[in-house]
């Protein structure tokens, strides 16, 4: 507009300002751009003009721009964005971790029926990865990547999924070193899902509590994907999945009054689709879903999974007390750092000093 000599309104300015941050947020501390509904695999160093704000810092590592000033943020479209700094705190800006999450109204264009999905990035490395974009002229496969299945997300099984569902953003507050929210839909028809998430840094973990309430039983299947350089295993904790040097422990922490169904690792099946992300167009690469069940319907179903990146080979040491009131503290170290939180009855994830 200003090269065609025309005046640029000062609310369009605001609102690109508003864009470039939101880039920002969604990029991870490797540079990559999140693949968030229909969109490609890319790099934030690619775009042409990151002009001299958050888009640049982020394009630039750290090195040129200035960051946004929160260190997280809600966005009422349906997004919680987060991570545990922008590398001015003592931290380096590629070893900082980041999250996202997903709520908000029901899918529309080239949005992807990902609510309640998490993308999570660790030691450097994408941990939690959305499913990407295959393109326009494969719709069968555009279909299965756009739905619950090929995301971070929870899965009942047996009744039908409701693509104009909104789900709610119920509480959240968002402190250093532990963020926290909470989501709550009816997009599957007949139950009524929960989520809790703890976004912890020092150490970098996630921990999420899944519930499902439903008047007949019904399966209940919580969904983990990685990235395809990633191999993963069922271990008698849950799943351990690894790539080079870094190991993710997907630990199930037992709750009072539930059990555990088996854990299953699916990598590039076809039938049923399961285990594939698509980092371009007419592009798909088999990769590794960790998948935990259960059975939920009066009593719920209920999962806690912490999912945790170490650094070579010292597995995670995690001890579980049933609090009087029901409440589970959990005391989990890895990495140098202890991660101590508590699951209450009602869902709330609170960690402890």
């Amino acid at each position: 507009m200003r090269e065609c000599g025309r005046p640029v309104p000062a609310e369009l300015v605001r609102r690109l300002g508003l864009l470039d941050e939101f880039i920002a947020f969604q990029t991870t501390p490797a540079g990559d751009l999140l693949q968030i509904g229909e969109s490609y695999a890319g790099r934030a160093s690619a775009i042409d003009s990151p002009g001299t704000g958050p888009l640049r810092y982020v394009a630039t590592q750290g090195a040129q721009g200035v960051p946004p000033k929160e260190r997280a943020r809600v966005y009422g479209a349906g997004y919680v964005m987060g991570r545990s700094g922008w590398g001015r705190e003592g931290r380096p800006f590629a070893d900082e971790m980041s999250y996202t999450a997903r709520f908000g109204p029901a899918r529309y264009a080239h949005g992807q029926n990902d609510h309640m999905a998490l993308t999570f990035h660790a030691l450097g490395r994408d941990i939690l990865v959305p499913s990407g974009n295959i393109g326009y002229s494969d719709t069968t496969w555009r279909r299965w990547l756009a739905s619950p299945e090929a995301h971070n997300t929870l899965v009942v099984r047996g009744v039908p999924f409701r693509e104009n569902a909104a789900t709610a953003l119920v509480a959240h507050e968002l402190r250093r070193g532990a963020d926290t929210f909470r989501f709550s839909d009816t997009a599957f028809a007949g139950t009524t899902r929960s989520r809790s998430v703890l976004a912890a840094s020092d150490p970098d973990a996630v921990a999420v509590l899944d519930e499902v309430r439903s008047a007949a039983p019904r399966p209940v299947e919580q969904l983990w994907h990685l990235p395809a350089a990633f191999t993963a295993v069922p271990d008698e904790s849950g799943a351990i999945a690894t790539a080079g040097p870094v190991r993710v422990y997907f630990l199930r922490l037992p709750l009072p009054g539930t059990t555990s169904g088996p854990t299953r690792i699916v990598r590039g099946s076809l039938t049923p689709r399961q285990g594939w992300i698509a980092p371009s167009a007419r592009t798909r690469l088999p990769a590794p879903v960790v998948s935990f069940t259960a059975r939920g319907g009066t009593p719920p179903a209920r999962m806690l999974t912490l999912i945790a990146p170490v650094r070579g080979e010292a597995r995670p040491s995690v001890r579980t007390r049933v609090l009087d009131d029901g409440t589970l503290r959990v005391e989990a170290a890895f990495s140098g750092h202890h991660l101590t939180f508590e699951a209450a009855p009602d869902g709330t994830l609170h960690r402890l000093p």
